[in-house]
């Protein structure tokens, strides 16, 4: 089996190259995940996805994805960036943003404040591991990292 990395800038193109491979539309998609196409097509315009929806689209597409979490200090090398980068499965984010937080020397307090949003509304998303894909860009930014999602596609 081949495996495909697919990781643009916006979630939608990675989505939209994916069905590409898989020969697949939107349509198709949204009935996949049971998703109503109006509601589909409307993510799609703002790539604004939940986690639980790119669970079931990256099962509907054959395929895992993981988030890239890239230091945001421009003054470091192309190559220092690469050792420096984070890759975080869904299931590990709360995890790895409490060692981030660490490694920052901070605590959920600021990190909240930061991102914000209230140090309840943060406690309780790592104590269940649920976040959306906008909490983790901005709790990323708060703690100086670009974030990005990789979708690593199946093919046959």
């Amino acid at each position: 089996m081949r495996t495909e990395i697919i990781s643009e800038d916006l979630i939608s193109e990675s989505i939209r190259i994916m069905l590409a491979y898989k020969n697949m539309s939107g349509a198709q998609l949204a009935e996949i995940i049971k998703m109503n196409i109006d509601t589909y097509y409307s993510k799609i315009r703002r790539g604004n996805f939940s986690i639980k929806e790119l669970d079931k689209i990256s099962a509907a597409l054959d395929a895992t994805y993981y988030f890239v979490l890239t230091p945001n200090n421009d003054e470091q090398s192309a190559s220092n960036k690469q050792d420096e980068q984070i890759k975080v499965r869904p299931e590990n984010l709360s995890e790895a943003i409490r060692v981030l937080c660490v490694k920052k020397k901070t605590n959920t307090i600021p990190l909240a404040k930061a991102a914000g949003m209230s140090s309840s509304s943060l406690y309780a998303k790592l104590k269940r591991n649920v976040f959306s894909v906008e909490d983790i860009t901005v709790l990323a930014r708060a703690l100086g990292y670009k974030s990005k999602i990789s979708f690593e596609l199946n093919l046959i």
